[in-house]
């Protein structure tokens, strides 16, 4: 689990992003989950950071990233799995990121953009469970009703990535 702080400077160069190169290259852990406050892709009302897209997404992309979940819009929202600024699949390298704030607060206008796999403006909580070589992502509303969800197997794949 990686924590980035987007409220700082993050760009190369700067103390954060050398942390993160270091980070991402020494772990040997099967999922690498980063979650920060500000999202790199998001169709909510404050939309993503394109710093974020252009310096960190590259980085991220580069050492096998799972998942990032991110905050700051009112929204929930799934994307593809995006590896270069597109679409494509986890198996390519692909990182699916989550925007998850809904949490209790108004709620934004869930837009929708080239990259989302499905949003909506709903209080919600993400349950996420790692079971070895699978990796499962459940948003649930208040009610208890989960309305979407992501699955990552690799079961076939070996261990590790």
């Amino acid at each position: 689990f990686v924590a980035l702080d987007t409220s700082q400077s993050y760009g190369q160069g700067s103390a954060e992003y050398d942390w993160l190169v270091n980070d991402l290259q020494s772990t040997a852990q099967p999922w690498i989950v980063v979650f920060a406050h500000y999202p790199a892709y998001s169709s909510g009302e404050h939309g993503g950071r394109k710093k974020l897209q252009n310096q960190v997404m590259p980085l991220l992309e580069a050492h096998g990233v799972d998942v990032v979940f991110a905050g700051h819009d009112h929204i929930y929202e799934r994307t593809c799995p995006i590896r270069d600024g597109a679409c494509t699949t986890p198996e390519a390298g692909g990182v699916v990121h989550f925007v998850t704030g809904g949490g209790g607060s108004s709620l934004y206008q869930a837009e929708g953009d080239w990259f989302t796999e499905y949003t909506e403006g709903v209080n919600h909580f993400l349950r996420v469970e790692v079971d070895g070589c699978r990796l499962a992502v459940e948003a649930v509303d208040t009610n208890g009703t989960v309305f979407d969800s992501y699955r990552l197997d690799r079961c076939g794949e070996g261990e590790g990535k």
